[in-house]
């Protein structure tokens, strides 16, 4: 697996493997746990890139996410960085964590072209299996607005599908999601109340809940270019 961004360079394997869980249909490695808190949306990039372990995208979180969530119920099995299978038990504390407790931000961001026209930036696998940074025209459905519940369903840049049929928040079911605009980047809050996929976040902001979610290849080096 490659990174593909701008420049060539080592990928540095996680220190601890059992701390990171696996996507079951790729070599993805995803942190059980934030890290980089207090910190900008700038500064947590370069820091986890300095580690070798890129932020997790929008388009990464949240399909990994719905398979946390699934294999809390019972549904599918995970696996940890080491391959091994983790109890049921520890699939329901992680679910725990990304429906209840839990703030991050991802490697993705928003801005409008020179036709005034709406971009994200994003990480996402290749076909070849690569970690690869894309620019593309936003995929956005017109009748979702600040504050909409959407299901659980995501395009390939991570962007909810449709409204949710439901009219309460379900956190096995939906969320609320908050628009992007010129310069934004998303962030992801679940608490008590709630699950919100913001895409208003402003890059420059710092705040000590906000952490990010990094990923870790089964693979040798990053390419950046």
């Amino acid at each position: 697996m490659k990174y593909i961004v701008h420049q060539e360079r080592e990928l540095q394997p996680p220190r601890k493997l059992s701390g990171y869980i696996r996507d079951p249909k790729t070599s993805l490695l995803i942190a059980r746990e934030p890290s980089f808190q207090d910190m900008s949306w700038y500064a947590q990039k370069d820091a986890a890139l300095k580690k070798g372990t890129p932020m997790a995208s929008v388009a990464i979180f949240l399909p990994y996410r719905n398979k946390v969530i699934e294999a809390a119920q019972g549904g599918i099995g995970l696996r940890d960085g080491e391959g091994r299978r983790i109890s049921l038990n520890d699939a329901k504390q992680l679910a725990s964590l990304l429906t209840e407790n839990c703030c991050v931000n991802f490697d993705t961001q928003f801005f409008e072209n020179s036709k005034g026209k709406m971009q994200v930036t994003y990480l996402c696998l290749s076909l070849q299996g690569d970690l690869e940074q894309v620019t593309e025209p936003l995929q956005w459905k017109k009748n979702i607005h600040n504050g909409n519940l959407v299901d659980l369903q995501w395009n390939h840049q991570g962007m909810p599908m449709q409204k949710s049929g439901l009219q309460e928040f379900d956190p096995q079911n939906n969320m609320y999601v908050y628009e992007p605009f010129d310069g934004s980047v998303p962030w992801f809050g679940a608490d008590a109340y709630g699950a919100y996929l913001g895409c208003d976040g402003g890059p420059r902001d710092s705040d000590g809940g906000l952490g990010t979610l990094v990923c870790a290849a089964g693979a040798e080096k990053i390419l950046r270019q």
